[in-house]
Parts: structure tokens; sequence; C-alpha cells
């Protein structure tokens, strides 16, 4: 590949990766890093990515991160998006009808005697 990044790269876009950024509020910058084990990255003040294992092509990384901070995978993110669009596309305007087969009407209950009665 020609424009392999390299060193501290900074690229407007790197759609072979699949990078997730773009839209409203981001500048679409990626900077890409060489780390070997045991090497740091920082993310503000608070977050702390460490290179823990290289096997292969497979990287180990560990965040140490408030618990406020949502972490996730990209692909679980898409994943659990496209579930909930087709679930909300399979759902038909018979919702309704399927609720009330599944909850037939019952007898009213009694009305309440009047105390002392």
């Amino acid at each position: 590949m020609p424009n392999e990044p390299t060193g501290n790269d900074v690229l407007c876009s790197m759609p072979e990766f699949g990078s997730p950024r773009g839209g409203a509020g981001y500048d679409c910058a990626v900077l890409v890093l060489t780390r070997k084990v045991g090497e740091q990255v920082l993310i503000g003040e608070d977050i702390v990515v460490t290179v823990l294992d290289v096997k292969g092509d497979s990287i180990k990384i560990g965040f140490d991160a408030p618990r406020g901070i949502k972490i996730q995978r990209a692909e679980m993110v898409a994943a659990v998006t496209e579930a909930n669009q087709q679930a909300a596309a399979a759902a038909t305007g018979d919702a309704e009808a399927r609720l009330r087969a599944l909850f037939p009407a019952s007898a009213k209950p009694a009305a309440p005697k009047a105390p002392g009665a």
C-alpha cells in the first residue's frame, strides 16, 4: 500500500480500517501511533490505553478510565444497532392486535362493596 501510515501520522480518513468517526462534531482525523508492549497512550487527563500483548495480527490492549466513560467495541455497537433496526422494521401495525390476542379481555372485576354493607 503506497500511502500506508507510519509512525505518528494524522490522516483525514482510514476507511480500510473501518474508522467509525465522521459527521457532525468530528474533524475526521485519525492519529496512528506505533507502540510496543507495555507502552501507554494518554487520552485527556484520566484515560490510559496500554498495549498488553501482541501475538501475530492480534493486539491485547487495556483501558484505564473512569467508570462513567463508555468503552465499547465498534463491531458490537454496529451489531446491536443492526439488530435494533431489524426488530423495529419487523414490528408492524398489527402489534396491538397481537397483544390483544395474548391478553384477551376478561370479565370486569366486581365493584367494591360499600363499607358496612
